[in-house]
This record gives structure tokens, C-alpha cells and sequence, in this order.
């Protein structure tokens, strides 16, 4: 996408133009939404697309399947996680409060433009330092870096995302639909 580009806020499906809210909010609560075991499939999904479309719809997972490649456009891999929204999410608002002034409480912003921003969140930040922590490869031993593997090792699991098993296998069902 390019700078000038408009943000996608439309999507086709059966040849009707489906409008959408694609509010940084509706996205995570729609994610969120194939977290929780005890909710069906079909009401995930009729949930999920309530969220996300503007005015009447199908209730239909192949247009949440498109509206899904609109959102997250297929892109490589590049391993483990660094962030969890649901996790990270009082580093995230203190994030974008030092580095944008911007109040995520009262903010509405496409998903788009909100996930642009977070990838470009300074490593001067809590959440910075965490992902950076994150990243951090732990080095090969040697018979003199003992200690600082051991402080790596603790420091990294302090701040590891839990559950990413489950996050993982929820977001895996919601492109299987």
C-alpha cells in the first residue's frame, strides 16, 4: 500500500459492495471473538461480521474470509510473535500516548493506520525494549557469558507472551472458516 493510497474500507463479495468499520477496536474484538472456546463457530462469525459490516449482510464465513485478506494481506512469515494485543495492550496505549499524544481511549483510527503506527513505535518505549527483548537471540555459551545468558534467559521470560498456543490456534481457525 502506498502512502497516497485511500485506507480499504469496502469489500466485494457475490458482487455486492459491502461497506466496512474497520475501526482499530471492531478488528481486535472480532480477533478476540475466535479466542473463546465456548462460542460456535456460526456465532464467531455472524459477531465478527456485525463488527465489521456496516449495514446488511450475509451472514457467510467466505466474506469474512475476504474482509480477513483485506485486513491482513499475505505476507512471509518472520517466526515467533512479538506483540499480544490483549497481553501488551497497557504498553501499547503508554506507547502511543509518549510517542504520538495519542489517547487510544479516544482515538477511532482504521486498522490500517493504527497498525502502521505501532510498527513504527520507537525502541525508547516500554513496549519497545519489551519487543526488542523479545527478538533477542540468546547467544551460543561460552565458558565467560554464563551470566549474561542466565540475566537473557530471565529477562526474556518475564516478558514472553503467554498462551500463544491458544492465540496462535485461534487465529489459525479464523483463516480455516
Amino acid at each position: 500500500m502506498k502512502i497516497y493510497d485511500e485506507l480499504p474500507d469496502k469489500v466485494e463479495y457475490k458482487g455486492r459492495i459491502h461497506n466496512l468499520n474497520l475501526n482499530w477496536r471492531n478488528v481486535l474484538k472480532s480477533i478476540d471473538l475466535f479466542e473463546q472456546e465456548e462460542i460456535s463457530e456460526a456465532i464467531k462469525v455472524r459477531v465478527a461480521l456485525d463488527n465489521l459490516v456496516i449495514g446488511k449482510h450475509p451472514v457467510d464465513a467466505d466474506l469474512l474470509d475476504a474482509i480477513f485478506r483485506l485486513i491482513f494481506p499475505p505476507q512471509k512469515d518472520d517466526g515467533e510473535p512479538v506483540i499480544d494485543f490483549e497481553q501488551d495492550s497497557a504498553l501499547i496505549f503508554a506507547a502511543f500516548w509518549q510517542t504520538y499524544h495519542i489517547n487510544l481511549r479516544e482515538t477511532n483510527l482504521h486498522w490500517r493506520d493504527f497498525t502502521e503506527l505501532l510498527k513504527g513505535i520507537p525502541r525508547s518505549t516500554r513496549l519497545g525494549e519489551v519487543i526488542t527483548l523479545r527478538q533477542t537471540e540468546i547467544p551460543e555459551p561460552t565458558k565467560y557469558n554464563a551470566k549474561e545468558r542466565a540475566a537473557l534467559i530471565q529477562a526474556k521470560a518475564k516478558v514472553a507472551i503467554k498462551n500463544k498456543a491458544n492465540k496462535e490456534k485461534a487465529f489459525m481457525n479464523m483463516y480455516k472458516m
